[in-house]
């Protein structure tokens, strides 16, 4: 999303507790508001007409999305009927551009890599929670302006939007599956796999022929059934026997080509063979790199072995020395543990918001490392420090999952914006921001 903002001022709710509205993104159907409320900067998606039609569209993706909980999807809060700009769905606000954007920055082939495989990941988590998107386009596609990464938007259009979407597309027709401009009621994965195909051809525009070919296959049953499929083809292109076999080819094809055209090369084929060796090429080094990081692992895996043959190795008596320090040293840190999480665990339950509850889970898994680190480094040897460190990831994990349990079920108080009112939501959001404790409002 390419952020041009444009100041909101006509038509304002002056009551509302929202400020600083202003228009970030229109598309054919919606725009989108960047808002700040309570000190933070929220994004609100609205209709571009308010018919019934884009209306019922906006409440299904609200109804959709706010189930979903994936990195690549941005956060949906709550479905607001009177926002300055209308009703509307409050969801995260993502400083980002859009797909088309980013690659005119030139990214490296790496990093386009890495896109690509993100947006592979938040199309099939989608998938598997039973929506299609039914409109992948670069528009749909923000990448964070931090970290370069995917955030997939506007999603939970149903088959029964493909006439009123198609008819809405212009410019971004090209990227609609033969299926979706048909306007056929039986829509699948398949039509979002054709999407990623133009998309695939639009971020690696010398690359990865045979992927997108694939993806573009006028009938659906010629393509990949799921993006599932479509990643684990796609991961074995980063197998090194694999990628070694297709340096070679490129530099056979590179030759063919050099004499087939009386030794000139066009520009084109240079780049697109200079791309394929480029990630054969660094698909080979991280290989190499991911073979050293095993054998490291191997060569602890045999120390801490070695470790234990030496305590086995000891007299009765040290050996038995040995057991109660590592005892001791064990079941202290799993008392200490169990202790920080009954703490935790009454804390969350006298919380009513979730944002509290969290906040007591961050403030667990702070004093759980701390304890950690306590006996590790009062470990006497490697042995009962890999003892400890097991020990504690089994009971850490438990609790951890225990309590983010507990944390989920709490409601957020964003929900309960109507209950609470303006003024008990910004107390609240004021103490979360500051990492106080929950209190009740006092007039």
């Amino acid at each position: 999303m390419s952020e041009t903002f444009r100041p909101v001022g006509i038509g304002l709710d002056l009551n509302s507790s929202y400020s600083d509205v202003v228009l970030i993104r229109e598309g054919a159907m919606s725009r989108m508001y960047r808002a700040s409320k309570a000190g933070k900067y929220f994004a609100i998606k609205t209709t571009k007409d308010n018919s019934a039609m884009q209306l019922a569209m906006l409440k299904r993706e609200y109804e959709l999305s706010i189930t979903l909980n994936h990195y690549h999807l941005p956060h949906y809060y709550t479905y607001e009927e009177n926002t300055p700009v209308g009703p509307g769905i409050v969801m995260e606000y993502i400083q980002g551009r859009n797909l088309s954007d980013f690659l005119a920055e030139k990214p490296t082939i790496d990093t386009r890599r890495r896109v690509f495989y993100q947006l592979m990941e938040a199309v099939a988590y989608i998938h598997k929670n039973g929506i299609i998107h039914n409109d992948l386009k670069p528009d749909n596609i923000l990448i964070t302006r931090s970290n370069d990464d995917v955030k997939l938007l506007d999603f939970g259009l149903s088959n029964t939007d493909a006439y009123y979407l198609t008819k809405n597309m212009g410019g971004t027709r090209e990227y609609a599956s033969p299926e979706l401009l048909a306007q056929k009621d039986d829509l699948d994965a398949r039509s979002d796999i054709y999407s990623i195909g133009k998309l695939m051809e639009l971020i690696f525009p010398y690359n990865y022929r045979s992927y997108s070919s694939k993806c573009l296959r006028e009938n659906p049953d010629d393509r990949w059934d799921n993006v599932d499929q479509l990643i684990r083809s796609w991961n074995k292109s980063s197998h090194p026997v694999y990628l070694i076999i297709i340096a070679i080819m490129v530099g056979i094809v590179a030759v063919m080509m050099f004499f087939v055209n009386d030794g000139k090369v066009d520009n084109a084929a240079q780049r697109e063979l200079l791309d394929s060796l480029s990630i054969a090429r660094d698909e080979i080094v991280k290989a190499q790199k991911d073979a050293a990081e095993a054998k490291q692992e191997a060569t602890i895996a045999q120390q801490q072995f070695d470790s234990i043959r030496d305590v086995q190795a000891k007299t009765e008596a040290e050996r038995q020395q040995w057991e109660e320090t590592k005892n001791l040293a064990v079941n202290e840190m799993k008392t200490q543990l169990n202790g920080c999480y009954q703490l935790a665990s009454d804390s969350i339950e006298k919380t009513p918001y979730m944002g509290f509850a969290y906040q007591i889970l961050k403030n667990y898994t702070i004093k759980a490392l701390e304890i950690k680190n306590k006996y590790i480094a009062s470990a006497t040897d490697e042995t009962i420090e890999s003892i400890i460190v097991s020990t504690f990831e089994m009971s850490y994990t438990e609790y951890l999952n225990a309590l983010d349990a507990k944390s989920k079920s709490k409601p957020d108080m964003y929900d309960k914006i109507d209950e609470l009112g303006v003024k008990k939501i910004e107390f609240y959001n004021s103490l979360l921001q500051k990492g106080l404790p929950f209190r009740e409002y006092e007039e």
